[in-house]
């Protein structure tokens, strides 16, 4: 587990060397963000290149409208992401006190709120230097920016940022399958289906699981390729999986009244809701502008259709006493969670203001440009 961390965190510097050259030298080669942001405009529209145009019920923008945007993009899946994709959690539930648990995803939004200026802005440029991009006979967008390094970086840089992109896929694959074996070893084959047994005996069966995540990462490719772009296939998975645990997730952790079966319920019900409205749309049952309008509207109906089956499920069961919720629920915190250190960089509330901060400043300034 230490190791995963460790060489994600290396990795994170490794990939930052082979993108920052590259996205130097394309806004270069469009004139500067500016320049490309009003080319963008005259070639592709200004649905291309503002965030909110077109964004309105009845618009253009393949995005979607407002409502899906906020409510399935900013609220569910983003939330979900953050606080219930298990690769997340694991960093957290490995911290040495309940403030550094609490600090991990607040540090980790720092660095994530960069990640777009070096993932969007050559993705944005490739729209105008690579010709076709995206469309038929041409390249993909999910290739767009191994292209543009391929095209605009020298030798020896071009070998930095290769190596940067294989060590995404890594530091992905470290976090995924490591959280895949301990979830299986420990949850479920531990707990339910062979408990009891002695140490070496789950070594060897979180082994043989680890193995296996990895052949069933490798087939699941094949399925990515059948995708216009990875980002459309991300957000399918997120909305099947992530959106319904974090369904699960916000009722249990802010309602004291919430029973041990309505987790379970709101999951099921959730992930049943999100997939069926993706088969409705996959017919042309339900119409959406594009598959990312599908995906935000298939999570606002998990998070519903969850929410409900919760409610349901939990007026047939008694409720659990304050002392059993102690520490799970949010008004029945551990005496521990509630001595913050004294130093300001290390308590979660500044620092998670501050990350909001930035996010809202780096947005107005993209915004100005």
């Amino acid at each position: 587990m230490r190791s995963a961390i460790y060489n994600e965190v290396l990795q994170f510097f490794v990939i930052l060397a082979g993108l920052i050259p590259l996205v130097v030298i394309v806004v270069k080669e469009v004139g500067g963000i500016p320049a490309m942001l009003d080319k963008l405009s005259a070639a592709k529209g200004a649905t291309f290149s503002s965030a909110w145009e077109g964004t309105g019920f009845g618009g253009a923008n393949p995005l979607g409208d407002w409502f899906g945007i906020v409510a399935g993009l900013g609220f569910c899946v983003s939330f979900g992401y953050w606080t219930t994709n298990f690769a997340e959690v694991q960093r957290a539930m490995s911290a040495r006190d309940d403030n550094a648990a609490r600090m991990t995803p607040i540090l980790a939004a720092f660095p994530k709120a960069l990640i777009p200026l070096v993932v969007v802005l050559p993705g944005m440029a490739a729209v105008l230097l690579i010709p076709n991009l995206g469309g038929e006979g041409g390249i993909t967008y999910t290739n767009a920016i191994p292209a543009l390094m391929d095209r605009y970086l020298p030798p020896g840089v071009l070998g930095v940022a290769v190596t940067g992109l294989v060590a995404a896929f890594m530091a992905g694959m470290a976090a995924n399958v490591s959280s895949f074996n301990a979830v299986f070893t420990y949850d479920l084959w531990q707990d339910y289906i062979r408990p009891g047994r002695d140490d070496a005996y789950y070594l060897r069966v979180g082994r043989l699981v680890t193995a296996a995540g990895v052949a069933i990462g490798v087939g699941t490719a094949f399925i990515a390729a059948g995708f216009n772009n990875i980002m459309n296939y991300i957000q399918v998975l997120f909305s099947f999986f992530n959106v319904p645990l974090f369904t699960a997730f916000i009722i249990g952790m802010l309602w004291r009244r919430a029973s041990k079966s309505a987790g379970f319920w709101a999951i099921v019900v959730g992930t049943v809701v999100s997939v069926g409205t993706y088969v409705l749309y996959s017919v042309k049952v339900i119409p959406f502008r594009s598959d990312l309008q599908e995906t935000f509207y298939g999570s606002i109906a998990a998070f519903v259709a969850g929410s409900a089956a919760a409610l349901i499920a939990t007026s047939r069961e008694p409720r659990k006493s304050d002392d059993e919720l102690r520490g799970l629920v949010y008004g029945l915190e551990l005496d521990s969670m509630d001595a913050p250190p004294k130093q300001w960089y290390r308590q979660p509330k500044p620092m998670g203001l501050a990350a909001i901060v930035l996010s809202f400043l780096l947005y107005v300034g993209l915004e100005l440009l």
